[in-house]
This record gives structure tokens, C-alpha cells and sequence, in this order.
């Protein structure tokens, strides 16, 4: 799975709140559940838990593949700016 798959797929994760049944009713948690991460990414034991260490490579990916685009923007705007000020270069009096 690359990069930019592994963004898509955090991107299509529900997200609710939730508590364990052993929580104090006004504790929440925010996250996925465990089955749609299984469902997602196929790492970690089983579809019933989400290892800390899986959520931390998933959002370390995410962020390179973020980064990645950010670049490739930048990479672009700079491209774009250069040739505008070609273009206004040509047409001023």
C-alpha cells in the first residue's frame, strides 16, 4: 500500500466518539473502531483492538504523503508564478 493509499483510506475512516462499557458515563473516546481500521489497513492482531504502534506508523504515513503533496504544490505555484511574470514581462508597455 503506498503512501497516498494508506491517505486515502485514513480519509475514508469513520470517526465517532465512543467509552468502553468500563468507563464513567461521561468519559468519551475519539477515534475509529477497531473493525473499520482492520477493515482498512490489515495491520495489528485481530479487528477487535488498534495497537498504538499501527496508529502512530498509519498517521506518520499520512503525514509524508501530506507532505509529498504540499511539495508538489509548492513545486507547481513556484512554476506558475515564473511564468506569469514572463508573460507580464512580455506584455508590459
Amino acid at each position: 500500500m503506498s503512501g497516498f493509499q494508506v491517505l486515502e483510506a485514513a480519509l475514508a475512516l469513520p470517526v465517532s466518539t465512543w467509552r468502553y462499557h468500563w468507563d464513567p458515563v461521561q468519559v468519551r473516546h475519539l477515534g475509529p473502531m477497531a473493525q473499520d481500521w482492520w477493515e482498512a489497513f490489515r495491520v495489528g492482531e485481530n479487528d477487535k483492538t488498534i495497537c498504538c504502534t499501527d496508529a502512530n506508523g498509519v498517521a506518520i504515513v499520512c503525514i509524508q504523503a501530506l507532505h509529498r503533496l504540499l511539495e508538489d504544490a509548492r513545486q507547481e505555484t513556484t512554476e506558475l508564478r515564473r511564468r506569469l511574470d514572463l508573460l507580464e514581462q512580455r506584455t508590459a508597455p
